[in-house]
């Protein structure tokens, strides 16, 4: 397993996002140099306003009908919690990097274990809406 720090974006950490596909997810917003490494193996890296974005995700529902649990969700004293997250909190993600090969093709994906809030930014309304007053669409795009 590693760990990714960096401030969160959309976060849906205990509760999945269902928008589309129900999917555990945070955007990790890093520093260029970092955002490249995982650029060069493949990974999904998102450009958000503050910077470059690792996506960092768990599908609910695997193959043969497996149900994911949800990742773990720590504060600063290792308690687990079960919070939304604000955007813009210093955060720790833990994630296993896996790849494989599919009727479709060669895949890479990182999958989220768990979330260790270091700096808490509180979670505010704006948090689920763009600055139109759009709903967020699902960040796997």
């Amino acid at each position: 397993m590693s760990v990714l720090k960096g401030y969160a974006k959309w976060a849906f950490i205990t509760k999945p996002n269902t928008k589309y596909e129900a999917t555990y997810i945070i955007n990790v917003v890093v520093t260029e140099e970092i955002a490249k490494v995982f650029r060069e193996k493949g990974h999904l890296v998102k450009q958000e306003p503050e910077g470059p974005a690792i996506v960092v995700q768990r599908k609910v529902n695997g193959p043969n009908g497996i149900v994911r649990p949800a990742p773990k969700l720590l504060n600063i004293n290792n308690e687990e919690i079960d919070s939304l997250i604000g955007n813009g909190s210093f955060v720790a993600v833990q994630f296993n990097e896996y790849s494989g090969v599919s009727e479709h093709g060669p895949y890479k994906g990182l999958d989220l274990q768990a979330v260790k809030i270091l700096k808490e930014v509180e979670y505010t309304q704006e948090d689920q809406y763009e600055k139109d007053g759009q709903e967020l669409l699902n960040v796997t795009e």
